[in-house]
């Protein structure tokens, strides 16, 4: 986890479990299972394996990974941990949901360190 220092204490012990435990363990988007192993298809979509799919993978060499869902905070600020600002999402779904934020901090940065070089 990043900036580990921006989450309280309780994150790892009680706030990330009560969220997943609330959406039952899956995607609040897509509905993939927590630690579920597959592969990522065409468009991205994850393929969730049982054991014979994973030897098929094998046997075609495709990359199986584990999967493990994540902790969005629906308004991007990790100090607002009010439950009703936080969902589980699997990595695909995270980034998609904070794309829009991603881009406008992306924009306003360039900007801010021009306005630095010129003082």
């Amino acid at each position: 986890m990043k900036n580990r220092d921006r989450y309280p204490i309780e994150w790892t012990d009680v706030i990330r479990p009560d969220i997943l435990k609330r959406d039952n363990y899956k995607c609040t988007k897509c509905n993939v299972v927590h630690r579920s192993s597959g592969y990522y298809a065409s468009k991205n979509s994850f393929v969730t394996c049982d054991e014979f799919m994973l030897d098929w993978c094998k046997r075609n060499n495709i990359k199986v990974v584990k999967l493990f869902l994540q902790i969005a905070h629906l308004d991007n600020d990790p100090s607002n941990n009010d439950y009703s600002n936080l969902k589980a999402m699997c990595p695909r779904c995270h980034i998609i949901n904070d794309m829009a934020f991603s881009k406008l901090k992306r924009m306003c940065v360039p900007r801010i360190s021009t306005d630095l070089k010129s003082l």
